[in-house]
């Protein structure tokens, strides 16, 4: 396929053929690889890239999950809430990192079940957590 001209659909499909092949690299890494936010012109196609170490528990270390153990403590939690699975909203989430540049809801947590992240206040995660 010759591609002549950047636009939606060509970024589209590019970044959906990326994302298939990243799994793979990913694996022979041992780490995590995800696409972020892309930019395109008439002719180029930019895309953010991050890639991540897995912790000794298998978890992956971000720099949204470093953030929470710097950030975190300041508003309560504690380090070790960090992936900790909960109850949130009738939902099974875990907290899985912090993100100092936004001026409100911060906290960046995952449903479960989903894989889906959203983000929150610290004060309705705590009150999940129980703590005060």
């Amino acid at each position: 396929m010759m591609i002549t001209q950047m636009n939606r659909q060509v970024a589209k499909q590019l970044r959906a053929e990326i994302d298939a092949l990243l799994p793979a690299l990913a694996e022979k890494l041992g780490m995590s690889i995800t696409t972020g936010r892309g930019i395109f012109t008439g002719n180029s196609l930019t895309l953010k890239v991050e890639f991540a170490l897995k912790t000794k528990n298998g978890e992956i270390e971000t720099k949204d999950a470093a953030a929470f153990k710097v950030f975190g403590p300041r508003d309560g939690f504690a380090a070790t809430d960090l992936f900790r699975e909960f109850v949130y909203g009738g939902k099974k989430v875990k907290i899985i990192g912090y993100r100092p540049r936004l001026h409100r809801s911060r906290y960046i947590y995952q449903e479960v079940e989903s894989g889906r992240n959203y983000r929150s206040e610290a004060w309705p995660l705590k009150a999940a957590l129980g703590i005060k």
